[in-house]
């Protein structure tokens, strides 16, 4: 017997789009059409008008979930690969390090951000992500108006590659992410990060991929015809630069706005 979960929803956070979807406790995928808002990016905070949506279409659901899972698009996202830095003593040291870095980078803004960082083997780089906190807020006062809790909140680079590990090799492999307005990749070997960047566009992000790429290889210090690249997300196949091996993860819902998302949990 097939039946939807309806205590729990998986929610695609976009500047321009939300989609929720009642998670399927027996088959993966949902068992209903999911519930799509389109929203106006606002000339302010990015994330308000989507929070907006959420916090509209949680309210018109024909059930009340209990416990919420939000996975923001890369939008809402940002990313450092820090350099292994011996002679940190733990969690607290690293994320006093991972802080510096964000604030070096993007300026008094971050001192308003919550940071994550995924801890790695000695002499490894550590990937590091942020959001602002402010959103965090939003997102928790959206779903406690329905009564719901947020599980977690996850960027779609890393729900895309914690579904697709078993696909990415252990040799030098750039793993990307299409998005509708951006394009994120990573070059990995032998379980360590050696880049790590996500690149915003205006137009079709597959157009940004060469270049992205290109900077990937310098950066991993290997040449990129020696890189196996695996492409999730998108609506359709990006071409291939000459000479390399891809593969692209057709996302398993293909209409309309889950093209746009692989909600991997969903």
């Amino acid at each position: 017997m097939w039946f939807a979960d309806r205590s729990r929803v998986v929610v695609g956070l976009a500047a321009h789009q939300v989609v929720l979807l009642p998670v399927r406790k027996v088959w993966p995928g949902p068992l209903h059409a999911p519930v799509v808002r389109d929203c106006a990016a606002d000339g302010g905070t990015l994330w308000h008008s989507a929070v907006a949506a959420l916090t509209s279409a949680l309210g018109q659901l024909s059930w009340r979930p209990r416990r919420v899972r939000v996975v923001l698009s890369e939008r809402f996202v940002r990313w450092q690969l820090l350099p292994w830095r011996d002679g940190l003593g733990g969690a607290s040291e690293y994320a006093a390090y991972a802080r510096h870095h964000f604030q070096s980078t993007y300026g008094p803004a971050a001192e308003n951000w919550l940071i994550q960082l995924a801890l790695r083997p000695p002499g490894h780089a550590v990937p590091s992500c942020a959001i602002d906190a402010a959103l965090l807020e939003a997102l928790q006062a959206a779903c406690a108006s329905v009564g719901a809790s947020v599980d977690a909140v996850v960027p779609h680079f890393v729900d895309a590659f914690d579904h697709y590990r078993r696909r990415i090799s252990s040799g030098a492999t750039a793993f990307g992410l299409i998005e509708e307005d951006g394009l994120s990749l990573a070059v990995l070997r032998g379980g360590q990060w050696l880049s790590l960047h996500t690149q915003r566009t205006d137009g079709d992000p597959r157009v940004a991929l060469p270049g992205m790429l290109a900077r990937a290889s310098v950066e991993a210090a290997i040449p990129l015809l020696g890189l196996q690249l695996v492409l999730a997300g998108g609506d359709a196949a990006p071409v291939a630069p000459e000479g390399l091996q891809m593969t692209w993860l057709q996302p398993r819902q293909t209409a309309g706005a889950l093209a746009r998302w692989h909600l991997a949990t969903a």
